[in-house]
């Protein structure tokens, strides 16, 4: 993900830029470190705030915040197949309150 196309994030950028930057194997090392805890950090955030408004379901989720990192997709967004979109993690009761998706109440 550094030596890919920057992100939209300018932190994130700015650290990408620095490791692509760097004259040693060190100094990349420690960009690399600084770019994993700021990603996990703000992720965590947007999940939270997803969560929080309860307006981002799991297929809108993962293609607006992650990325393929190997293979043919690698850099490009994870962006679920049709057949895929279909499936419920939970749903909302009458007062807004998540519950589990059909057949799973008891879990």
């Amino acid at each position: 993900m550094l030596a890919g196309p920057l992100t939209s994030d300018p932190k994130l950028a700015e650290i990408q830029v620095a490791w692509k930057a760097a004259s040693t194997e060190r100094e990349r090392r420690l960009l690399a470190l600084d770019f994993e805890q700021k990603l996990r950090t703000e992720k965590r955030e947007v999940c939270r705030r997803a969560a929080a408004l309860g307006e981002v379901g799991p297929a809108d989720f993962f293609s607006q915040n992650l990325t393929h990192t190997k293979g043919p997709a690698a850099g490009n967004p994870f962006v679920f197949e049709p057949w895929q979109r279909g499936f419920e993690l939970y749903k909302r009761d009458e007062r807004g309150k998540r519950i589990p998706a059909s057949g799973r109440e008891g879990s």
